[in-house]
């Protein structure tokens, strides 16, 4: 769940004569843990977010804001903008530099984004008076992490990794319930047998098989069954995309490491042409 936290005091308050204007002006507005693509090889990573005086930074955990954030991006002039496809993620844009979030939920991606739009109006980067009388402002962002956006492959690969964690979900639920039922089965086949070595003692067999309906349990423990192979059913299908989108990722990076490499070899063979050149 994502740490969703919000601090009306230090917008609604208004400061006394003896407060240090400083201090409170640092005081985050917003602030919790979200998801941030970072780049092709270590793609989502969850990173503790801050909102402070107009400026959102992120931190690689709670405990690092000590040290000094990883990033920061200006919200003077920022563009916060909902995916299209993933209702949990939203992007900030600022000129080239974007910054691609997920919550962990729907509900708290829109607390993010309200809380977000709603501080720049109030702080009067969202009104477009405002933005043209500060297109003169210099804007600054600061980046730790080479920032790639996430292909739709990324995206899709992300929702199946939640699909697979919640179908072994499932499957744990559903272990459960047939320990449980395979125990009255067997329990049952146990007094059963018993039972059937004490012929003098009817009453006893009749109100001991009372007690159990093995029918019912039987037809449950056959549903639970059927839910079981289904969802194994489901897992498998989930690991067989996963996959095939890994496969086409690892042939597309391939590819892209190739010419990467290709380009390198021939900008150092043009750049030893013109040494040669030079010296003759």
């Amino acid at each position: 769940m994502t740490d969703y936290q919000v601090n009306p005091t230090s917008v609604t308050q208004p400061l006394n004569d003896s407060e240090d204007h400083t201090d409170k002006s640092r005081v985050p507005i917003l602030q919790g843990y979200l998801s941030k693509w970072t780049n092709y090889i270590h793609g989502w990573q969850n990173r503790w977010i801050v909102l402070t005086n107009g400026t959102l930074s992120y931190y690689k955990s709670e405990t690092e804001t000590a040290h000094g954030c990883r990033g920061a991006i200006s919200l003077n002039r920022a563009t916060i903008k909902a995916h299209e496809l993933d209702l949990c993620r939203f992007d900030i844009s600022v000129n080239d530099c974007t910054w691609c979030l997920r919550a962990e939920t729907e509900e708290d991606k829109h607390n993010w984004v309200d809380v977000l739009e709603g501080f720049k109006v109030e702080s009067g980067y969202g009104s477009e008076n405002n933005l043209n009388n500060s297109r003169q402002e210099k804007q600054y962002t600061i980046q730790s992490e080479v920032h790639t956006e996430p292909s739709p492959e990324d995206t899709e690969i992300f929702q199946l990794g939640k699909e697979l964690k919640v179908k072994l979900s499932e499957l744990n639920i559903f272990k459960d319930i047939l320990t449980t039922q395979v125990d009255k089965i067997q329990t049952f086949l146990d007094t059963n047998q018993d039972l059937t070595k004490k012929t003098d003692d009817v009453s006893l067999d009749e109100t001991r098989r009372g007690s159990f309906n093995f029918r019912t349990e039987s037809l449950l423990f056959k549903d639970t069954t059927r839910e079981v192979l289904d969802s194994l059913t489901s897992v498998v299908s989930l690991i067989q995309r996963g996959e095939d989108m890994w496969g086409k990722r690892l042939s597309h990076e391939t590819e892209k490491r190739k010419k990467t490499m290709e380009g390198a070899a021939y900008s150092s063979l043009m750049k030893q042409s013109n040494r040669d050149r030079d010296v003759s």
